[in-house]
């Protein structure tokens, strides 16, 4: 007997669709499970998952809604079609050609044909294209020619024997049903098919036509050719016809050329009117699936249509705030060495933010199997580490089932490969909150015109006591430039809707070594600016005065982080 193999998790195992890691092999699954470094940032998500496992399900549930009366419903439809395949190969496919079509004729006109050329248009429509008419397959004719019904029996009574394998369906298809007996004062008429009203009207009628009641014995017929006009009824029956024709019209170029392949069209019949196709249409057209549902099944296994729903739930925070909540140094290690009052310049670890994202997701497609959550735990639940999808920015991660063969730490095809962050400590922010920080490209003799637009922000956050950072959707290298790019200034402005009032710092330095306060009167202090205004003449020429300028700091990028 073999003993279980006690083993870590492999973290992204369901992603990547594997159970074994391959060593030396440059893939992100491999190198996540294989490097200590990466699985040690793949745990610290594990761990936040786990701590806030109750929140995290309670939003999963909202969002599944009524997901599990659908699945009920589901379940429902699966045990339908059990039953229902079991009765359509007991009965229905035991039926030849023509019981297939004469049962199935009330649903023509729903089942369509699946041919190239006639994809779409109905059976009804076809069958009218064809030697068999629609009518010889509908309710009345069947009530009519039913096998015990009074016209088998008028026959039977007449000495005629019904032949099984010759029924009405397949004579009527080949245009080939036999004439009645002939009588001796019978002849039919002879006229192409189908008639016109003026073929009815200006026909030469055989001797021999006459109309009698039925029962009634036929008068003998005068050998003269044409029929005397005494015998047509004064053209009653011709009258009769041709406003019976003009009732019915032929369409343009109306022919019925070709017989209905009986075989093909009551296979048509057979696999159409199947529960598996049937009842997977029904389950499409009364289920509406929201986002986050995911396929019905495996990747390359033909779906059935009645699956249960699954989805995978989407949590758009950013994930950086519960791993700060940890332990800011995991975010960030070192950052008691960064000075007071002092700016510095950071790039991303993709490679450790995505391992992160990875035990993240893993962790919770375990927590959602666990609950009972509809779910293949393939999905991935968190794509933003920095910022939340609710505004402009991009996902941190990719869909994990994608690209897999990609290395770890590959940046989402529609984001930079690594991101230019600025680090505030200081209590600059905490005075000015508004301040505006951005970046501003670097303009020389050779910038084009216009120069390009300034860069903003797309993610920022905080830490304690007095830390704050951003991050920029470029690179650092591009940030501080090179040779031929000169680069990005980094731009911390105060708000120009927020002034503020005061005298400069020279003129308040003299002030205190000689004053205790500011004594109002009609001159001003030495030193101060009047900027065209009369000092105490009224609140509107005091403001001005004393109004301080916003101010605007610009560092280049090259002095706040090294790239090599």
């Amino acid at each position: 007997m073999t003993e279980p193999l006690l083993a870590p998790p492999l973290y992204g195992r369901w992603h990547a669709g594997r159970a074994l890691v391959t060593p030396g092999a440059a893939n992100w699954f491999d190198e996540l499970n294989l490097d200590p470094r990466w699985r040690s940032a793949a745990a610290l998500g594990t761990s936040v998952i786990q701590k806030h496992q109750e929140a995290l399900m309670a939003s999963a549930w909202e969002q599944a809604a009524q997901i599990q009366q659908v699945n009920q419903r589901m379940r429902q439809l699966q045990v339908s079609m059990a039953v229902g395949e079991s009765l359509h190969a007991r009965h229905l496919m035991k039926f030849n050609e023509d019981m297939t079509l004469r049962f199935a004729s009330p649903a023509f006109s729903r089942l369509r044909m699946p041919q190239p050329g006639l994809l779409g248009r109905t059976l009804t429509a076809q069958v009218m294209q064809s030697m068999l008419p629609v009518t010889a397959t509908q309710t009345a004719m069947r009530r009519i020619g039913r096998q015990r019904g009074p016209l088998t029996r008028r026959i039977a009574a007449q000495g005629y024997t019904r032949i099984a394998a010759r029924t009405w369906v397949a004579m009527l298809n080949t245009f080939s049903v036999p004439p009645p007996p002939t009588r001796p004062t019978i002849v039919r008429a002879s006229m192409p098919f189908p008639p016109t009203i003026d073929m009815v009207t200006n026909a030469v009628w055989n001797s021999s036509f006459q109309i009698a009641p039925e029962g009634q014995p036929l008068a003998f017929m005068p050998a003269v050719d044409p029929l005397p006009a005494a015998w047509d009824y004064p053209g009653a029956f011709r009258a009769a016809a041709a406003a019976h024709l003009a009732r019915i019209p032929l369409p343009p170029n109306a022919s019925l050329v070709f017989p209905s392949p009986l075989e093909t069209t009551a296979g048509l019949v057979r696999d159409q009117m199947r529960p598996r196709v049937a009842l997977a249409n029904l389950a499409r057209a009364i289920v509406a699936t929201g986002d986050n549902v995911l396929p019905p099944t495996a990747p390359g296994v033909t779906p059935i249509g009645t699956e249960s729903v699954m989805m995978a739930p989407s949590f758009p925070q950013p994930m950086y705030e519960p791993l700060k909540e940890e332990s800011q140094d995991l975010l960030l290690p070192g950052l008691d060495q960064v000075d007071a009052d002092s700016v510095v310049g950071l790039k991303t670890n993709r490679a450790f933010v995505e391992a992160y994202m990875i035990g993240l997701n893993f962790e919770m497609g375990r927590e959602l199997l666990w609950r009972g959550f509809p779910t293949d735990q393939q999905g991935t639940y968190f794509t933003h580490f920095w910022g939340s999808d609710t505004g402009a920015t991009v996902a941190d991660i990719d869909d994990l089932r994608k690209n897999l063969g990609r290395a770890l730490g590959t940046a989402p095809s529609n984001a930079p490969a690594d991101q230019f962050v600025l680090l505030l400590r200081s209590g600059l922010l905490r005075r000015y909150p508004n301040a505006i920080i951005y970046l501003t490209p670097v303009l020389t003799g050779t910038t084009s015109n216009p120069p390009p637009p300034d860069v903003f922000p797309m993610f920022n956050g905080a830490m304690n006591p007095d830390v704050n950072f951003f991050g920029f959707p470029i690179t650092a290298a591009a940030a501080v430039g090179s040779a031929t790019n000169p680069g990005y200034f980094v731009v911390i402005q105060e708000h120009p809707t927020e002034p503020r009032f005061g005298l400069d710092a020279p003129v308040v330095n003299t002030l205190i070594a000689t004053k205790s306060h500011l004594a109002i009167g009609t001159q001003p202090p030495a030193g101060v600016p009047l900027k065209g205004r009369t000092w105490g003449r009224n609140s509107a020429h005091m403001a001005d005065i004393t109004r301080r300028l916003p101010v605007r700091i610009t560092i280049h990028a090259s002095q706040l982080v090294a790239v090599s």
